[in-house]
C-alpha cells in the first residue's frame, strides 16, 4: 500500500538545528530508497515540508520506519500519514442510469 508522509517541524526547531543532522538524514532515505520503501520524495520550497511515498502495508508499518530517521529519533520532526488507495469514484461515470 502507498502512503503518503508529509514532514511537520516540530516545535521550536530552528533550520539550523534542522541542517545539523541532514547528511545522516539524507543517507538513511537513500538506503530506503534503494530498499524500495520510499518509492518518491519531494520538497515544497514554500512550506518548507517534505513528502514521501512509502510503500508499507500500512500507516502504522510506515510509521515504524520513519520514527528512525535520525530527525524524528532527535525530536525536530514528525509526519502526517495518509493512506493511499485508488479513487474508485470515477465509477460513477460508468454506472447504470438509477
Amino acid at each position: 500500500m502507498g502512503i503518503l508522509a508529509i514532514t511537520r517541524r516540530q516545535g521550536d526547531t530552528t533550520f539550523e538545528q534542522i541542517q545539523t543532522l541532514q547528511v545522516p538524514e539524507a543517507a538513511e532515505v537513500w538506503r530506503l530508497i534503494k530498499a524500495g520503501v520510499i518509492e518518491r520524495i519531494n520538497f515544497d520550497p514554500e512550506a518548507p515540508a517534505v513528502m514521501l511515498v512509502l510503500n508499507c502495508a500500512d500507516k502504522d508499518a510506515a510509521w515504524s520506519v520513519l520514527r528512525e530517521l535520525p530527525m524524528v529519533r532527535a525530536g525536530f520532526i514528525t509526519f502526517d500519514l495518509y493512506a493511499l488507495g485508488p479513487y474508485t469514484q470515477l465509477e460513477v461515470l460508468f454506472a447504470p442510469p438509477a
